[in-house]
This record gives structure tokens, sequence and C-alpha cells, in this order.
């Protein structure tokens, strides 16, 4: 009966060590994330429009040059 006592006990440990690492996990990987270098690629700027015809203020509908064009080409 002490047999099973100790391999009770020792299926136990290895769970509450398996677990202990598993919260440990996410804590190792960001800081390996932050201390790996990043690579040099970086994302362009979204290019500006040369002619806004709208101010970026505007709510609401407004007719822009693309939605003028679409009304011209869909009229019946």
């Amino acid at each position: 009966m002490d047999k099973n006592k100790a391999t009770d006990h020792s299926k136990t440990a290895s769970r509450r060590n398996f677990l202990a690492a598993a919260v440990g996990m996410p804590a190792l990987a960001g800081a390996a994330a932050l201390l790996t270098p990043q690579s040099g690629i970086k994302a362009d700027p979204p290019a500006a429009s040369s002619s806004p015809s709208v101010p970026s203020d505007a709510k609401g509908y407004h007719e822009t040059e693309h939605i003028r064009k679409y009304y011209s080409t869909a009229a019946f």
C-alpha cells in the first residue's frame, strides 16, 4: 500500500511542476520577444492624396469624385 502512496505523490508532484512551468512560460516568451532584435522592415505611411475633396473633419454623407463618377456610370 505504501507503493501506491509513493506513486500518487510522484504524479501530484509532476503535475504541480508542469503547472508551475506552464504559468511561467508566457512571461519567458514575452521577455524573449523583447530581447530579440527586430527586423528592419517598416511599414510605409499611407500616401496623402494630392487634392483632398473633403476635409477630414467632415461627418455624414458627402459626394466625392469617386461617388460622382459612379453616379454618372450607373445612371439609367
